[in-house]
């Protein structure tokens, strides 16, 4: 870690003498610190990373034409890596069984989550990618696992690549927040954040280019930020509103207010989709469980249903003669 942090270091400060453009900078300034965050975040240690992973490997199951519910011990060895401590023991481990061969093994042990319960698994594509390399390489766990982080890192690298190229002011500040820890953390493990972050400063970047360009906006754009949009809006619908600020984008840059509107319309085609398709269900549902919780009363007092279980109700499977002495010494709750 200490010499590629060394070697990273001095390319780009090499870069920065030799003044090349900033999306190159900033794009190797993220690779060469993302590589470091995940040579220094053991396995699993990221909030949630076991079970973005074992969702990257059942697409990779399906992929392959096996059953994804079920999972090989040799992909799931998770000993020593103590969740989201770093440990000793986890840098140990990488140290003696990284180069080790892949040992498959008859014995498999079945998916906690199954994916066929996840709505959107396409921000699982960049993960994804380097898991089926490692799997089809016949790759042991732990390169197969840090070779899917690394295709997420590049997925982000790429995004910030083009973002700060396409807008057209305030590159340094997009290099700068690309950047932060916590993008990193997210792009340099199987987070899908890394996915949605990436995907956002391009958004982010035609919205400034639109206003800022005096070039009228062709179509090309306007599907481009439309596909941004429908890549983005499944994965968390709050994203979505980010097509927002193009509405402010004066009429004279479509070409008139006709254009204008259509153009609004394509790009925000997806995010009603989601709204119709997600949102509303989710508004109803709630609307009816208020119904069931609060009872219609005749009289100005108010009387509320119990939405839960009835905690003083004894339980079902309690005999009607209970027996103390029976169930003595074992704890309740």
């Amino acid at each position: 870690v200490i010499i590629w942090a060394i070697i990273g270091c001095s390319v780009l400060i090499l870069m920065a003498s030799l003044k090349v453009r900033k999306e190159v900078q900033f794009a190797s300034m993220v690779l060469v610190f993302g590589l470091l965050f995940s040579a220094v975040l053991t396995p699993m240690s990221v909030p949630d990373e076991q079970f973005h992973y074992e969702c990257a490997y059942q697409i990779t199951s399906d992929i392959f034409g096996e059953d994804h519910t079920i999972m090989d011990v040799a992909y799931r060895n998770y000993s020593h890596f103590l969740g989201h401590e770093n440990s000793p023991g986890a840098y140990q481990r990488l140290l003696e069984h990284f180069n080790d061969p892949l040992e498959m093994k008859e014995k498999y042990e079945t998916i906690v989550t199954d994916i066929d319960e996840l709505s959107y698994l396409v921000y699982f594509f960049p993960q994804t990618v380097g898991v089926l390399i490692g799997r089809a390489l016949k790759m042991n766990f732990l390169r197969t696992f840090y070779l899917g982080r690394f295709t997420n890192l590049l997925f982000y690298v790429f995004c910030i690549y083009f973002a700060i190229k396409k807008t057209p002011v305030h590159k340094t500040l997009f290099g700068l927040l690309s950047c932060m820890p916590m993008f990193l953390q997210q792009c340099c493990s199987y987070s899908y954040d890394g996915f949605v972050n990436g995907l956002c400063f391009i958004l982010f970047a035609y919205f400034l280019k639109w206003k800022h360009d005096e070039e009228q906006i062709g179509r090309r754009e306007i599907f481009a930020v439309m596909l941004v949009t429908l890549l983005i809006a499944p994965a968390k619908f709050i994203y979505g509103l980010f097509i927002v600020p193009f509405y402010f984008i004066p009429k004279e840059r479509f070409g008139g207010k006709k254009n204008k509107i259509i153009a609004m319309l394509v790009i925000t085609a997806p995010v009603l989709y989601m709204f119709v398709y997600m949102l509303l269900p989710q508004i109803e549902r709630l609307i009816s469980q208020i119904r069931k919780t609060y009872s219609d009363t005749s009289s100005n007092e108010i009387t509320i249903k119990k939405a839960g279980f009835d905690l003083n109700l004894k339980p079902s499977w309690i005999e009607d003669n209970f027996d103390e002495d029976k169930y003595k010494g074992i704890p309740t709750y």
